[in-house]
């Protein structure tokens, strides 16, 4: 068998012609820049799908389906949250390749979100007041120190923007993981940053307390959901723009190198980076 090596490409005035970078396109750089090229650049497909990512989509469209029957004022039962992702995943399933993982099959995927799901619906908290659900956002990148705009816009989607109990505006993230998060990984997270950003200049600039939020289901044998609150500052929107300046940059530059680590395990571009060169 015979492979074609994938060379360093540079930044073409075609991909100049692209007005915007979101969190995904800065996150899967900060990753692994050769991924980020395989992607973006080459336009390369993945060898497989993981499962895992079907799974999480399911699990996101079918919150998405019961936030929008709240926020119409008629909360959908669990059964009926439960059945849209069935159908969804039946779908995925069906439509492409998965890759499983260890003791994982088609079945188990499917049973281990109903119990996802039955915690989902279990711990909504009724007085909260859901104002959006996946709302798009397009901002420009602002340094908020020096007044520099980036030639490129901000863009993306909030999964939920609702008032809590206590009447502050919160911003809320799903999150599908094996693990819980560290307060470290929360403080930290560029998405919560992106997403803060973005508040501060969309139909909500005029609040004065945004609360962020990731609320993690965790894929254990006994599922639960993890409220992580946090907040950010200007500082961190400075940081945010001074990132993406950094990243775009590179971008710019042709700089496509590997990132060698835990996440190479899965990484569905595995073929395609062992014959770049």
């Amino acid at each position: 068998m015979t492979t074609t090596a994938i060379t360093t490409t540079p930044f073409t005035s075609d991909m100049r012609r692209r007005d915007y970078v979101s969190f995904t396109q800065l996150d899967q750089y900060l990753r692994c820049p050769l991924r980020y090229s395989l992607l973006y650049v080459h336009h390369l497909e993945p060898d497989f799908v993981p499962a895992s990512r079907a799974l999480g989509s399911g699990i996101h469209a079918a919150a998405a389906y019961f936030f929008r029957g709240v926020a119409q004022g008629g909360p959908p039962r669990v059964e009926d949250v439960q059945g849209h992702f069935e159908a969804l995943w039946n779908l995925e399933t069906q439509a492409q390749p998965l890759r499983y993982g260890e003791r994982e099959t088609r079945e188990s995927l499917r049973d281990l979100a109903m119990r996802m799901l039955a915690v989902f619906h279990r711990e909504f908290d009724p007085r909260a007041q859901v104002l959006a659900v996946e709302d798009p956002f397009r901002v420009p990148l602002v340094n908020l120190e020096t007044g520099e705009v980036l030639d490129r816009d901000l863009v993306g989607t909030v999964d939920l923007v609702e008032r809590d109990a206590e009447r502050r505006l919160v911003v809320v993230d799903l999150k599908t993981s094996a693990r819980k998060y560290t307060d470290l990984y929360v403080h930290l997270s560029l998405q919560l940053s992106v997403y803060s950003y973005a508040m501060s200049l969309g139909p909500y600039a005029d609040e004065e307390d945004i609360r962020l939020r990731f609320d993690v289901l965790t894929k254990t044998k006994q599922p639960e959901l993890h409220r992580y609150r946090t907040t950010r500052d200007r500082a961190s929107s400075v940081r945010l723009y001074r990132l993406a300046a950094e990243v775009l940059h590179a971008i710019e530059a042709g700089a496509f190198h590997p990132i060698v680590g835990w996440q190479c395990k899965e990484c569905p571009f595995k073929s395609k980076c062992w014959v770049w060169g």
